[in-house]
């Protein structure tokens, strides 16, 4: 069954798709907006009672209410340097360390540092042998990312690629999902290194939005490169710095020595906020 659902992640038309559902979510349209975010939040279990908005008809479009807002405080954080926290809600899809420049995907199955961070080699060298962590959100989870730790933006570079779903059943099945998939790569200089915190793009996915950018694309379809290392775009650890408009992955990476312990496992349920690392400043 599972190769099944693989073959024909690896058959449908993907943008065709993803493009319809992202202007299906964009469009106001009134009590056929309603009806499919009711149906959306008993389909998934969607606990509204966490969100700024409760009322669903004060959404005019899919989107509104698919990156709603919490409620303040609900996503309390150890503010201390030496602890890193989870950029996103969702599960904890893998976790652990870069070994021989090469990050697990899923049991088994092995992605290139090189090729997530599309072949950037000064890039890539910083992060080998360093700490990584994935977080799948759910259909029903929260969609806004947030500051691992606090830091200022350095870079930010788009990749177009391929919208395979990245549920955890085409992760087990299909190779090289997140160095394959359009994505968002996001680099800050923080107290503990540089750190990336990459947004991955799936099936139905309708965008990738940050907040000192706005939507993120290249109408060519290329790679796209945008530096920040001499502006002061400073975000504090849990501010937010992105959303994506429908569900995807949040990848982190920290430099080699940094991590001292992980405070999570692979599978575990995580929210915004929580404490997935205990780190130390770089060595200089």
């Amino acid at each position: 069954m599972n190769k099944t659902m693989a073959y024909i992640s690896r058959c449908l038309p993907q943008r065709l798709l993803t493009g319809f559902a992202g202007a299906l979510a964009r469009r106001k349209l009134g009590c056929f907006t309603r009806w499919l975010i009711k149906r959306f939040i008993a389909v998934h279990s969607v606990n509204m009672t966490e969100a700024v908005e409760t009322d669903i008809r004060q959404f005019s479009t899919f989107n509104e209410f698919f990156t709603r807002q919490l409620k303040p405080g609900l996503r309390p954080f150890d503010a201390q340097t030496n602890v890193m926290i989870s950029p996103a809600d969702g599960a904890c899809g893998e976790v652990g360390y870069i070994r021989h420049r090469q990050l697990l995907q899923a049991k088994g199955r092995y992605y290139s540092l090189s090729a997530l961070l599309a072949d950037k080699q000064h890039i890539v060298e910083k992060f080998h042998g360093g700490g990584f962590m994935t977080v799948y959100l759910s259909p029903k989870d929260y969609h806004r990312v947030h500051m691992p730790v606090s830091g200022k933006l350095v870079s930010m570079t788009f990749v177009p690629g391929k919208l395979f779903s990245v549920a955890p059943i085409i992760m087990q099945q299909v190779d090289a999902v997140f160095a394959q998939n359009e994505r968002v790569i996001c680099l800050f200089e923080t107290a503990v290194g540089q750190v990336a915190v990459i947004l991955v793009g799936a099936m139905i996915v309708g965008s990738m939005s940050m907040v000192w950018h706005g939507e993120v694309r290249s109408p060519e379809r290329k790679v796209t490169h945008w530096d920040y290392s001499d502006q002061e775009v400073c975000f504090n650890k849990g501010d937010e710095i992105g959303q994506f408009q429908l569900g995807s992955t949040v990848i982190v990476l920290t430099q080699k020595e940094v991590i001292n312990s992980l405070m999570l496992n692979v599978g575990d349920s995580v929210l915004m906020g929580q404490s997935i690392a205990s780190v130390h400043p770089m060595k200089t």
